[in-house]
């Protein structure tokens, strides 16, 4: 696995004696353009400008600098046992309107694939340790469609050992680097991950976005971004999460009863946010969770087979300390989300183990989405931090366990939560709930005293 290698501008003796033994890569300037990359006959030696000029490696494409408007293409036949890391300084910036894109090409519209093999280290977190197989990292402007991915160490057989390395197909990162923008992953692959059992909030699964580092200056956040038409399957934790925060504890605590200031959430945390027809499948832990986002829009996307860890419990050689909570699709910290036409079925009983979730946050909004076959059932209402939910129009058929899981602990007389009526919890009108012959389910488990 190759060591990335960030490449010094400081003068001409720092740049020319080292090329002159070999220690480090020359950097390309590129200008307007396509530039191709294919495994099997490519050059790095060409110029890559055009499909019979193509370079060989993803090491050429991390060596140059591209320019707004660019375009980099992988051959759809080419299988690179790599990783590539692309990052704005080094690798260049889109421009509004002309972003950078990475892509595949070739005559049958299939896709590249890259398979990181347990991932190379990412150089920009130091606290951790994490292995990414594709990581765009503080850069805005760009376009990332049509490849396939994967990241699963060698000799690894996910469905009897459980990792404790943190892992990610996809990476999209940012730290110290202010308004991250106009990002967006369309019609990716992304399969065969196998990270941290446990962790869920940041860099562990398929598709991630994050911003990471210590809050000073300029907030870090991410701001017209979205994932769409992907397809994410047998990954852990998490399948697509968008976009945990450094920042979170300046929204909003945890543990504090207020409800979110749309004003703070659109300084520190992400805007225009949009999560639609994707299809996560066998995800160990969640499928879906939109983190610390301002009205986010998820919908047509579907959940099948989450926590899926829980099903093979006893392969793995899991324990009670090792247990987990998941759900399919549910925000997290959000304000005013939006979920909408998204399916949620066969979610695995986790001591949650529901379709769909409403959380901590403010204003979640479920409506005309499709739930079935959850050994959870079909909603939690969870958390005394949870305010303003709407659960309207939706269908759930044969949920097992309980339709809804009511476990918010706020009471009128507690004192750690003053002055919250009821009806700010939740409403819950207009839905339709089918239960087949033999089905054992509570409408309702409240398993904390509460409203």
């Amino acid at each position: 696995m190759k060591k990335h290698k960030i490449l010094s501008v400081a003068g001409v003796l720092t740049l020319v004696i080292p090329l002159l033994f070999g220690l480090i890569p020359e950097q390309v300037e590129a200008t307007d353009g396509i530039y191709y990359v294919d495994a099997a006959s490519g050059d790095d030696g060409n110029t890559g400008t055009s499909p019979d000029q193509a370079w060989k490696t993803l090491d050429k494409v991390e060596q140059t600098k591209f320019e707004p408007g660019d375009t980099i293409r992988l051959h759809e036949e080419s299988v690179f046992e790599d990783s590539l890391y692309l990052e704005g300084d080094v690798n260049g910036e889109g421009a509004e309107g002309a972003p950078i894109i990475l892509e595949s090409y070739g005559d049958t519209g299939g896709k590249a694939r890259i398979d990181g093999n347990g991932g190379a280290l990412i150089p920009a977190i130091t606290s951790q340790k994490y292995h990414s197989t594709v990581t765009l990292y503080n850069a805005s402007h760009w376009t990332i469609r049509n490849l396939e991915i994967t990241n699963i160490k060698e000799g690894e057989n996910p469905e009897i050992e459980k990792s404790f390395d943190n892992r990610v197909g996809l990476y999209v990162l940012a730290k110290g680097n202010g308004l991250t923008q106009d990002i967006h992953v369309d019609d990716v692959y992304v399969h065969d991950v196998n990270g941290h059992v446990h962790k869920k909030d940041t860099g562990n699964g398929g598709i991630f976005f994050t911003v990471t580092g210590t809050p000073a200056g300029e907030p870090t956040r991410f701001h017209n971004i979205s994932v769409t038409n992907c397809n994410v399957e047998n990954v852990t934790r998490t399948g697509i999460s968008v976009g945990a925060t450094t920042y979170a504890d300046l929204v909003t605590h945890e543990t504090e009863v207020y409800t979110i200031e749309e004003e703070k959430i659109k300084e520190f945390g992400h805007t225009e946010v949009l999560i639609e027809n994707n299809r996560v499948f066998r995800s160990g832990g969640d499928a879906i969770v939109p983190q610390l986002c301002h009205r986010p829009l998820i919908q047509y996307n579907v959940s099948d087979e989450a926590s899926y860890s829980h099903a093979k419990w006893p392969e793995l050689g899991l324990r009670g300390d090792d247990w987990q909570v998941n759900a399919g699709i549910w925000p997290w910290l959000c304000y005013y989300p939006n979920f909408q036409f998204n399916e949620a079925y066969n979610t695995y009983d986790n001591y949650d183990g529901e379709g769909y979730d409403c959380d901590s946050g403010t204003g979640t909004i479920y409506q005309y989405n499709y739930s079935h076959d959850n050994e959870g059932g079909f909603m939690l209402i969870c958390s005394g931090k949870n305010f303003n939910s709407l659960i309207r129009y939706n269908i759930s058929e044969n949920d097992r366990k309980h339709l809804f899981l009511a476990s918010n602990n706020t009471t009128p007389d507690d004192p750690k939560w003053p002055n919250v009526p009821m009806k700010d919890i939740a409403r819950v009108h207009n839905n339709t709930f089918y239960t087949g012959e033999g089905i054992d389910v509570a409408p309702m488990n409240q398993n904390e005293f509460g409203y």
